[in-house]
């Protein structure tokens, strides 16, 4: 795949900064091939373009907003967000401040979450139904995080990375 990563977010990591995926950038060694889906263009007042396409967040753990900007253009398309049973925080896809922005959020899957987990943390795109909807099968038949192993179940092959 392309744009294979699966990424184990700790428990109190510091995603509190002013751009939260580029602190994922630097410490939890996101491929060039995502990093390259980051763009800045000094004309748009701090307009970012992401795309986060065919990942695997794993064992996710706290409360986090994944991007948070003034404006930007997003899109997540075929990720999986497979939150740790002992987390019981919300966490959420943006934050937007600028009514310019745009999100496109498309055949995400969010597994083993006891808390609901929001697209939106503000009025800026946010939809109508704000909440990911949570699968009730796990996506994976095998995780092994301390050997880097992630095998998707066949029934997901779209969505996220496998990783062997």
């Amino acid at each position: 795949m392309a744009h294979d990563l699966v990424t184990e977010l700790l428990q109190y990591s510091s995603l509190a900064c002013f751009m939260p995926i580029l602190q994922l950038c630097a410490n939890l060694l996101i491929p060039n091939c995502l990093r390259s889906n980051l763009s800045y263009s000094p004309l748009a007042a701090l307009e970012l373009c992401v795309n986060i396409k065919n990942n695997s967040f794993i064992n996710i753990k706290g409360s986090y907003i994944f991007i948070k900007a003034n404006k930007a253009n997003i899109n997540y398309t075929n990720n999986i967000f497979c939150v740790s049973s002992e987390s019981t925080l919300t966490s959420y896809l943006y934050e937007l401040k600028d009514a310019g922005s745009t999100v496109n959020t498309t055949d995400n899957i969010l597994y083993d979450a006891k808390v609901n987990w929001n697209y939106a943390n503000s009025d800026v795109c946010k939809p109508a139904n704000n909440t990911l909807s949570k699968e009730s099968t796990i996506p994976f038949t095998e995780i092994d995080c301390i050997n880097g192993v992630f095998t998707k179940d066949p029934a997901y092959i779209n969505n996220g990375a496998t990783i062997e």
